[in-house]
């Protein structure tokens, strides 16, 4: 399975929060797009702060 592709799933599970790996676009590189449709500040903010919060974890835990 694809790095993004791993950290995708994680996030969906831990968080809640669904991206899309820039590999199911047929691209070398390997990340995710995030698209935020959230009109609510106080949401939008939770969601970016859960985002950066998961993306240390995984980085941290060494997946």
């Amino acid at each position: 399975m694809q790095p993004d592709k791993r950290f995708v799933y994680y996030l969906m599970g831990a968080t809640g929060i669904v991206v899309v790996p820039l590999t199911g676009f047929q691209c070398a590189h390997h990340g995710f797009r995030a698209t935020l449709l959230e009109t609510d500040d106080e949401r939008r903010a939770w969601i970016l702060e859960s985002l950066r919060t998961a993306i240390d974890r995984y980085v941290a835990s060494g997946e």
